[in-house]
């Protein structure tokens, strides 16, 4: 009868549990984990991926209002934006954040009933957005209302306020420079020929009414880089020489007066 083997010499050391035997198997086994973390990238990296979750199409309110139940696109190559990214943690928002408003221009429409601005419609007297400090390049677009002194329905005065108290609003937003990030200005102004013409039948009526309509963008918001206006002009098929003649006059005063505001925004060589 064969000898029986000696017994194994008993360990100093009790063996694992089999799961923590397999887990230390698993571990050996795996190559090592070289996964980067994100914020851990170089910064220049980090901000190129940014460039393919941004928009980078001007945004217009009116297709953001008009499309509400279709999936807008605000990029060339047709993808969806990824605003979800704003919300992962401060340092990506507070770098994010401004890619995200200064990518492209912003439309920016002030009504005598409301602002609008990203497809909201913001309603009088409430806060202005706090994101539109971010906005670099603005698309503002207003059209000439008539002072109070040629309102006698008491609605429609209070739209007119109503609009005055905005635009206030909205240059004193703008007018912050160590907040803002406005480097462009496009002011689109509205002009409804007719309306203009009763409301102002002398050069100094007509500079009231400019002063009534544009005066808190010219003293509030300064020092802005590229600033320019466009008029938008609305005849309604009046084409008569008198019609054609009164405007004319009218309309180099308006154009001189909206070149001297432009030269008050402009941004200043000695600082």
């Amino acid at each position: 009868m064969p000898t029986p083997p000696d017994p194994p010499e008993p360990f100093t050391k009790p063996l694992p549990p089999r799961e923590g035997r397999l887990a230390s198997q698993s571990m050996a086994s795996s190559p090592p984990d070289t996964t980067l973390p994100f914020l851990q990238f170089p910064p220049e990296v980090r901000l190129s991926i940014y460039q393919y979750l941004i928009p980078d199409l001007p945004i217009r309110n009116l297709s953001l209002l008009r499309d509400r139940s279709k999936t807008i696109h605000l990029r060339h190559d047709g993808s969806r934006c990824c605003p979800a990214i704003l919300r992962t943690n401060h340092q990506i928002y507070a770098e994010v954040i401004q890619e995200w408003y200064g990518s492209t221009s912003y439309e920016i429409v002030l009504d005598t009933k409301y602002i609008l601005f990203c497809g909201k419609v913001i309603p009088p007297y409430a806060p202005l957005p706090s994101t539109i400090q971010w906005v670099q390049s603005v698309r503002l677009c207003l059209s000439i209302q008539g002072t109070p002194r040629h309102i006698r329905s008491q609605s429609t005065l209070e739209h007119l306020l109503g609009f005055q108290d905005r635009l206030t609003t909205l240059a004193a937003a703008l007018s912050d420079k160590a907040y803002r990030k406005l480097s462009r200005l496009q002011i689109d102004i509205g002009v409804d020929i007719p309306l203009l013409l009763s409301l102002s039948k002398t050069p100094s009526e007509l500079l009231e009414l400019l002063n009534w309509n544009l005066l808190p963008l010219r003293e509030n918001v300064r020092d802005v880089p590229d600033v320019r206006w466009d008029l938008q002009e609305q005849s309604y098929g009046i084409q008569s020489e008198e019609f054609q003649r009164s405007y004319a006059g009218m309309k180099s005063i308006m154009c001189a007066f909206l070149q001297d505001m432009r030269l008050d925004m402009l941004e200043r060589p000695d600082g």
